[in-house]
């Protein structure tokens, strides 16, 4: 892929950029470790650590094929999440889609419809992806929910594939093809 986002993608309620070393703030930290937050990540299982946290964004910055956009509120213009597009099978033009919206004050107001409608368009008109697959906690029915707004479909699932909570749950797995973009801007 190769193809760092050094411009914003925009919406009306977020900016995306790309993610800087500045961005590794303590309040970043804060999210990785916040249970809240991590819940249905599948990262936080461990503490986070500022060196875990720069060793994370030096393996994505040297990998050509990941994307990793910083999440900026337009409103106040703060870093509120990440998302990430890893192109993992580059024949097939695959790309695997993950986010994080660490600011829980704004969780269930759109935003991350928003991200995925705008990665979701940069990922196919800008690195020519034929596929979006993202994989989601079972017990995560509000985001299977956006993200069926945006036009994913659930192509399957693996049972009880992650201990959540202390219990197992299913991973859904999620598909979008071009095709699929359920609402065109």
């Amino acid at each position: 892929m190769g193809d760092r986002p050094s411009t914003y993608l925009e919406g009306e309620l977020v900016l995306l950029r790309g993610l800087e070393r500045s961005d590794l703030t303590a309040q970043y930290l804060a999210w990785l470790n916040d249970p809240d937050v991590n819940r249905h990540l599948f990262v936080g299982r461990t503490p986070s650590t500022k060196q875990s946290l720069e060793a994370f964004f030096d393996g994505v910055v040297k990998n050509p094929n990941v994307v990793m956009f910083a999440i900026i509120e337009k409103q106040s213009g703060r870093h509120i999440g990440n998302v990430k597009l890893e192109m993992y099978d580059t024949v097939s033009r695959v790309v695997d889609w993950g986010i994080v919206i660490g600011e829980k004050e704004l969780w269930g107001r759109g935003i991350c419809q928003e991200v995925a409608r705008l990665t979701t368009r940069y990922a196919f008109d800008r690195l020519n992806a034929h596929k979006i697959t993202l994989g989601v906690s079972g017990g995560h029915d509000a985001a299977v929910a956006a993200y069926e707004k945006v036009g994913f479909q659930v192509e399957g699932r693996q049972r009880q594939q992650i201990y959540e909570m202390g219990r197992y749950v299913d991973k859904v797995l999620m598909g979008l093809l071009r095709g699929d973009l359920a609402i065109e801007e």
